[in-house]
């Protein structure tokens, strides 16, 4: 299978703002499910668009990344999610769900405390945002985190 090519069509329909966009998209999406490796988590977030038309579309993006697991997942998510420059909102879900998550949280403060220091500065700058967005639900974990990697 040549996913570069599936790839290349979400990211040329990720607008989704035609039928022909979505139905480009959504073929993409059930092509590519249960065949992305922890090494296509990058080129997936390249995909994501704050200007998209469905959000719901978008959603099956997020479903097809957390196929994905453990570790090397979150790994790549704090890495890479804070260059989501087109999908700042994207991005922040991402983490968001992961901060509410019981079986990733604590692994990804972990994960977040062991990254090099210029990964680590972005996502605790994407982290921030997440907080300031919804103090109340995320506002002690991101101190938590904060607490871990400035401790």
């Amino acid at each position: 299978m040549n996913k570069q090519k599936f790839f290349i069509r979400l990211y040329s329909a990720r607008k989704l703002y035609s039928s022909e966009e979505r139905i480009i998209f959504e073929d993409a999406l059930i092509n590519l499910q249960g065949n992305i490796l922890i090494d296509d988590i990058c080129e997936l977030c390249k995909i994501f668009c704050d200007d998209t038309e469905d959000e719901e579309m978008m959603f099956g993006l997020i479903h097809l990344i957390e196929q994905c697991k453990g570790q090397e997942y979150l790994r790549c998510i704090a890495k890479f999610s804070p260059n989501m420059t087109e999908a700042h909102d994207w991005a922040m879900i991402l983490n968001k769900r992961i901060l509410n998550s019981q079986n990733y949280f604590e692994q990804y403060a972990e994960i977040i405390v062991d990254l090099e220091s210029n990964y680590q500065t972005s996502i605790i700058e994407l982290l921030m945002d997440v907080k300031n967005d919804n103090p109340k639900m995320f506002g002690e974990k991101v101190d938590y985190i904060l607490e871990k990697v400035n401790g």
